[in-house]
């Protein structure tokens, strides 16, 4: 029996979905990475040297319990968790031209979908920017079978960045938790340097 979860993060940045499940006490069986971008992946690897790296998520296909990658194929049997944050650029209104999930980058959001459908994994989690049209909103909750829940990463950490998020973990909106106010600001998280002001906070699109 194994000890911990199957594990693929798409779009999987410097593996904040593993830090995620460390600092949560949940134990970690195999961790595949889809990443393309090589500063991301080096952190990934110095911090997690175990983890398993695919390349691009559009080289990614999963059958019979084995995973197809541009990195060779893994037999992994059952995927528990699939977790992702697809690229927001073309979605957020820091974006004039808004192209949505039909633009170059965000349109990637349809890979992990694609790949939801083939692993159908116990449990999934996909986020992205808050600040999106609704009508954009509406469209990956229809295709995930779940709706988003926007919360704020100011509640818990240095940074104003709103966002989204889409799991099966909890049935209904109302049972997911929203986190209390740590009342974190941007000045007590930095290494060096100084705020200006107090209560200064990181703003991200």
């Amino acid at each position: 029996m194994k000890k911990g979860l199957t594990v693929l993060s798409l779009f999987d940045g410097m593996s904040c979905c593993r830090i995620a499940l460390e600092r949560a006490g949940i134990q970690v069986s195999k961790y595949f990475a889809s990443e393309i971008k090589d500063i991301a992946i080096k952190v990934t690897r110095h911090n997690y040297p175990d983890t398993i790296h695919i390349g691009d998520v559009t080289k990614v296909s999963f059958k019979d319990g084995i995973l197809h990658t541009e990195n060779g194929d893994f037999e992994v049997g059952h995927i528990d968790l699939l977790a992702g944050g697809s690229p927001c650029q073309d979605l957020s209104i820091a974006n004039r031209t808004q192209s949505g999930l039909g633009g170059s980058k965000s349109s990637l959001f349809w890979e992990y979908e694609r790949l939801k459908k083939e692993i159908n994994p116990t449990y999934f989690i996909l986020e992205n920017v808050g600040s999106m049209p609704k009508f954009d909103r509406m469209l990956i909750s229809e295709a995930l079978g779940a709706t988003g829940v926007k919360i704020n990463s100011s509640l818990v950490s240095g940074q104003l960045r709103d966002r989204i998020y889409w799991t099966n973990i909890w049935e209904r909106e109302r049972e997911i938790p929203i986190p209390k106010d740590r009342g974190i600001m941007l000045s007590d998280v930095l290494d060096s340097g100084w705020t200006e002001r107090k209560k200064i906070q990181l703003h991200t699109c």
